[in-house]
């Protein structure tokens, strides 16, 4: 029982890395369109 429930922990923690994971680098693509853009006003 406690096996299981610590495989379910471990489960949502990676999920929550992963998740983590997407969201930085969805932010660093944005960021580097912005500042892609900005170089090319200037």
């Amino acid at each position: 029982m406690n096996l299981i429930k610590g495989n379910v922990l471990v489960g949502h923690y990676f999920e929550d890395i992963y998740r983590a994971e997407m969201f930085v680098s969805e932010l660093a693509v944005r960021n580097n369109q912005i500042f892609k853009s900005r170089l090319g006003k200037v």
